[in-house]
């Protein structure tokens, strides 16, 4: 005889660009793989009522697969598993599992439904918390949860979706009017992104190499992206403001995985001087489209790269004040920033080196439906 079905309640997003949106919808598809599994899927408020809802997202299968999922009772189902915000520990009628990313090792308040609730939740057995990396981890940790309580478990990349196409590259600069070498960012646009010593650098590359060319990916239909971009920019010389935006694309509207994955095969190299992550799954992604990457040093993609695959950016961990509460965030150095720009321009070598390793150790460890079985097991035994 089989294993006996095991029935999970995921409670989230659908159709949204947020990332908790993005990686519940790509774990379900995974989860839907999986013959002894009965799936119920429940939509809970967003936490903005203005979040633009995206279409074309996914496959037209994929989208109506998912669409389709029916609500379930609780009481009846052997996981919860909550992925949204704000984090919501009200109602544990059953094993629970709670996803949440603490970029800044520190959670606050306002990220909770009720903080008492959380706090009434610290080493319960029933009660596990989910978060993709071991920096993020410290924040529970410090909030007394045990090792125990706290699942590291990696995010993924769909590798039909994302991966090295030539083809691609070329239709993609041609219509996006790129030539010369193309530096890529992906994210809001805030200040945890390191999106002000991403400009001063490229501003300075770009002073000696003319060939420099620099795509910024926002995600205006969540946050105000291209204001925090003005905001960045405005922090620069007017020189260098204009040295950058001669030389920028910015898209800001949301776009489907498929086009998402142009954006990145389009490029040369992958740029993320972050201060704080709870993940990262842009470089993760990057390493799947072949792209070597230059991101921070000590953080949340420690977990994930090494120098095979990426050049990484020598950074100071600094305490930094949340409300009441105190957290840690990276500072990169920027001079050693702008070296490894240079590198990376002028090393083809090791580029291709870089780019086989982040492809080869995404297939290996990072594939959706690797990264949700390592899920399944810890939270079902499966």
């Amino acid at each position: 005889m089989g294993k006996p079905d095991k029935k999970l309640l995921v409670e989230g997003w659908l159709s949204l660009c947020h990332s908790y949106s993005v990686v519940n919808q790509w774990q379900l598809l995974s989860m839907r793989k999986k013959k002894n599994l009965q799936l119920c899927f429940k939509e809970v408020a967003r936490y903005d009522k203005n979040w633009a809802t995206l279409t074309g997202l996914l496959s037209d299968d994929d989208s109506a697969w998912l669409n389709s999922l029916k609500e379930c009772d609780p009481a009846g189902c052997d996981l919860v598993y909550r992925i949204s915000t704000p984090f919501n520990f009200k109602e544990i009628k059953t094993k629970t599992a709670i996803f949440i990313t603490s970029e800044f090792k520190v959670l606050l308040p306002q990220q909770y439904n009720t903080l008492d609730d959380f706090r009434a939740c610290i080493n319960q057995p029933q009660v596990k918390i989910v978060t993709p990396s071991n920096w993020s981890a410290e924040g529970f940790y410090r909030q007394g949860c045990g090792t125990d309580q706290v699942l590291v478990v990696p995010h993924g990349v769909d590798t039909t979706v994302f991966g090295r196409s030539e083809a691609s590259r070329l239709q993609t600069r041609t219509n996006l009017g790129l030539d010369g070498f193309v530096f890529l960012h992906i994210g809001a646009m805030t200040e945890c992104k390191g999106v002000d010593l991403l400009l001063q650098a490229f501003a300075t590359v770009a002073a000696q190499r003319p060939d420099a060319r620099l795509i910024l990916k926002g995600n205006d239909g969540l946050y105000p992206s291209n204001e925090f971009l003005k905001k960045a920019l405005s922090g620069l010389p007017v020189e260098a403001q204009t040295m950058v935006l001669d030389r920028l694309s910015y898209i800001g509207n949301s776009l489907s995985m498929a086009d998402m994955a142009r954006i990145y095969q389009s490029a040369d190299a992958y740029l993320s001087p972050y201060k704080a992550e709870g993940f990262n799954m842009p470089v993760l992604e990057a390493m799947a489209c072949g792209l070597p990457v230059i991101c921070t040093r000590g953080g949340a993609t420690d977990d994930f790269v090494d120098d095979d695959c990426a050049l990484r950016i020598d950074s100071r961990l600094i305490t930094v004040g949340k409300d009441d509460y105190t957290g840690d965030m990276l500072l990169p150095d920027l001079d050693h920033l702008i070296q490894l720009m240079y590198k990376v321009m002028d090393d083809a070598d090791w580029r291709c080196r870089a780019a086989e390793a982040g492809i080869e150790r995404v297939h290996r460890s990072y594939t959706w439906d690797a990264v949700t079985d390592l899920l399944l097991e810890k939270l079902l035994g499966e």
